[in-house]
């Protein structure tokens, strides 16, 4: 049976070469083994048939360009390989009951109608890890830091200078360290985003450099994540596909946090340790 690693990389040229007009024998050109074989494959490593993967995957990447970026319906029909808009909508409906306008719209991101993860992780979906819970306001000082990824979202800047930040603070304060994290589209960019973030410390701080964040009371989904930094890389993504519409959950459009312990267990050599709480409904 090929392996976990050489399979994910298969995704990921899956990933970074959607199209409606991809079939099994692309895939199976691509990996060198039989159509039988690869159909297998899928079906014991995923659960479903290949051409069933690849059409979640055109839809899950679809909702990325729909919240993520500016790209018209027709440019996302186009990238996608659909011979029209009209058909692409069609699809979409299918799925996810809203026309992909409608799905834009919406301020939540609505993801049960489809769970096809683009990689097998690593990452536990044990349900004991998860737990929903009402979060109280709270103020969290600190300062902005932002980068840019691009769809297909492959969260290739994640651990750049995140993690370089996160490696820089966590051994600084004395306590719980935050990161508030939230999406701003560019204007002029189809295939790109810009992701905010706020690092800081609960409370007001007196130092003329903090600026204070309000995170407002609601409802969140609370996971305890500990790992290498490579699954730490994945985790928004695993949580959004495989977690929430495990769990028959919606995401709300405001902040995700995250909370790190400021002690040397929580940031060990390789591996890193979390609380990730993402708001939904």
């Amino acid at each position: 049976m090929m392996r976990t690693k050489v399979f994910n990389n298969l995704l990921e040229w899956i990933e970074e070469n959607l199209s409606a007009k991809m079939k099994v024998d692309d895939i199976a050109k691509k990996s060198g083994y039989s159509r039988r074989y690869i159909y297998q494959l899928f079906v014991d490593k995923l659960g479903v048939s290949p051409i069933e993967y690849l059409r979640g995957r055109r839809l899950c990447q679809a909702t990325n360009w729909l919240k993520l970026t500016n790209a018209s319906g027709q440019q996302i029909a186009n990238k996608l390989g659909y011979s029209c808009y009209q058909a692409f909508s069609r699809d979409f409906r299918k799925h996810f009951n809203v026309s992909p306008i409608e799905f834009r719209k919406n301020h939540e991101w609505n993801m049960n109608g489809i769970q096809v993860t683009p990689f097998i992780s690593e990452i536990s979906t044990d349900i004991s890890l998860c737990e929903i819970l009402n979060m109280s306001e709270m103020k969290i000082s600190g300062y902005e830091f932002s980068y840019t990824e691009s769809v297909p979202y492959l969260a290739e800047n994640r651990l750049g200078i995140r993690k370089s930040i996160i490696s820089q603070e966590i051994t600084k304060c004395g306590g719980e360290l935050y990161i508030l994290s939230e999406i701003d589209k560019k204007d002029d960019s189809e295939n790109s985003f810009s992701v905010k973030c706020f690092i800081g410390v609960s409370g007001e701080v007196n130092y003329k450099k903090c600026i204070l964040k309000k995170v407002y009371a609601g409802k969140y989904l609370k996971y305890s994540f500990s790992g290498s930094w490579e699954e730490y890389k994945l985790l928004p993504t695993f949580l959004s596909v495989s977690v929430l519409p495990l769990l028959g959950l919606i995401r709300r459009d405001v902040y995700d946090i995250e909370r790190f312990y400021c002690d040397e267990d929580y940031l060990s050599e390789g591996n890193i340790s979390c609380e990730y709480y993402i708001p939904v409904i």
